[in-house]
């Protein structure tokens, strides 16, 4: 969900922006590196998310705490020493680094300490996450480049037409790799609507 929905954010993210700044010339508000950079920073802090709540159930957050620094003091570091030189992006950056650090140490930490779980299995993960936003990124461009442009209602045709399409390649990705996971994801979910 989070490879969707983020995919479909930063297609969609600069042609906002560029609809809503239309005729506003007095800075320059369309800087797709920044935007790219959050996106990815925001994703990363989503696919972290299950790893920080596995540690806090497991009571191990003290044990944890050095993450929680570094990952704070090298964000203020590495913000202060490149925002003088790529400004804004500088910090996104910096927040990006800072962000991926304390994910891959609670990688590390859970396989040690918790699930006793190879590190393999993270980066096959990871590397069909990267894969599926390619490919959505992919087509959610081609979306944007055969719809009409420039008003809000082509906006959110895009952003409608994103998610679907863009919803279906991420299932059928994982689908391809983590059939086991899918299936138990699709037979979890009819649980849940008959109980509704």
């Amino acid at each position: 969900v989070s490879v969707s929905l983020f995919s479909v954010a930063a297609i969609l993210i600069i042609p906002i922006i560029k609809i809503y700044t239309s005729g506003v010339t007095d800075a320059e508000y369309i800087q797709p590196l920044f935007a790219v950079i959050m996106i990815l920073t925001a994703l990363s802090y989503c696919l972290r998310l299950p790893y920080h709540s596995i540690i806090i159930a497991a009571g191990h957050f003290k044990e944890t705490s050095v993450a929680a620094y570094g990952e704070a003091i090298i964000n203020i570091v590495l913000s202060i020493v490149l925002v003088f030189k790529f400004d804004l992006v500088g910090v996104a950056i910096a927040t990006f680094i800072a962000t991926w650090f304390r994910f891959v140490y609670y990688v590390f930490y859970l396989s040690k300490n918790i699930f006793e779980r190879k590190i393999k299995f993270f980066v096959k993960r990871l590397a069909i996450n990267i894969c599926s936003l390619a490919v959505n990124c992919f087509l959610g461009y081609s979306v944007i480049h055969y719809l009409p442009k420039g008003s809000y209602l082509w906006w959110a045709v895009c952003g409608a037409v994103s998610v679907i399409i863009i919803g279906a390649a991420t299932f059928g990705i994982n689908y391809i790799f983590f059939k086991d996971d899918c299936k138990r994801l699709i037979k979890n979910n009819k649980i849940v609507l008959i109980r509704k």
